[in-house]
């Protein structure tokens, strides 16, 4: 059965439609580590959206936890600093306190006076990702792909209600599995899965015999449903990386065809495109190039 579920989701034609297309990164993967729930988020924007909603919102902010990869996301106008201190304020510190640090890229609004101000005021730490590298604030940019993708495929015939959709996107996000924990982020966050509308269609075990428990068999229940969680799934990533999170590492090696650093020494063949330059045209070969000491530039493929 799992496996006709498998292949019937796969054959879901908005889901082929605005899927990524898979490509082979480039280098290997280097995994932030966080000890403990909402100590360290990574945000970003996402826009300029076209078109824009019926609210004429523009870009939607995002913010992710590194350790239960809980979103966060609000649909804004502009991008002001101002926005951005008031997004980090009402969504992150007075819903699950005073973050340890907050990544960005080097936008404007997040590296302005006024972000600084904030992080000297409540003592966090306001981080910057490499310039022109969007993968240094990975987990951003996985969850910037997600969300896009989510609402693509739910708006495609009206685009310019998507801001009336992103909680819907979000509650989605937030109770499904990913794979660098093992579990959802509303599981990690609360401590037990969320009940779904299906749940309530077709009464799933729990909801069927939720009425008849006293106080002291639920009490009884929520003790048991926390200690099942796995140790090594919910608070793996203090002390030791976790499982899911190393097959996810191991995985992303795969793909790129080893598990360790590229090195391009003088005589050794590699399957790359170099890109020549004649009369400021760009010419080029693909093929397996022969990588000679000097001035050249090569493109992976």
């Amino acid at each position: 059965m799992m496996k006709d579920c498998t292949n019937y989701s796969k054959g879901c034609e908005a889901c082929q439609r605005h899927g990524p297309i898979q490509q082979a990164p480039s280098v290997c993967m280097n995994p932030v580590v966080k000890p403990w729930p909402f100590r360290g988020w990574a945000m970003d924007l996402i826009g300029k959206i076209y078109p824009a909603s019926s609210q004429q919102h523009c870009f939607i902010i995002v913010a992710t936890d590194y350790f239960t990869k809980w979103v966060e996301a609000k649909p804004i106008k502009t991008t002001t600093s101002q926005e951005i201190i008031t997004f980090v304020e009402e969504q992150i510190i007075q819903r699950f306190g005073i973050q340890e640090s907050i990544t960005t890229d080097r936008g404007s609004s997040f590296i302005s006076r006024d972000m600084l101000d904030m992080a000297e005021t409540f003592k966090f730490k306001l981080l910057q990702s490499t310039p022109y590298y969007a993968q240094a604030n990975g987990q951003a940019e996985s969850s910037n792909k997600v969300i896009i993708n989510i609402i693509r495929k739910m708006l495609e015939k009206n685009p310019k209600q998507w801001h009336e959709k992103l909680s819907e996107t979000l509650w989605a996000y937030r109770t499904s599995k990913r794979e660098a924990t093992g579990m959802n982020p509303y599981a990690l966050t609360y401590g037990h899965d969320a009940i779904l509308p299906m749940e309530i269609a077709v009464q799933s075990l729990r909801i069927a015999h939720q009425h008849s428990l006293t106080g002291e068999d639920y009490s009884q229940a929520m003790l048991l449903e926390l200690e099942e969680l796995d140790a090594s799934l919910a608070f793996g990533s203090f002390g030791r990386c976790p499982a899911p999170r190393k097959c996810v590492f191991l995985r992303h090696g795969r793909r790129r065809g080893c598990l360790g650093a590229s090195r391009f020494d003088a005589g050794s063949a590699r399957p790359w495109k170099c890109v020549f330059l004649r009369h400021g045209r760009r010419r080029g070969c693909l093929g397996a190039s022969r990588f000679v000491a000097g001035t050249a530039r090569f493109i992976m493929v």
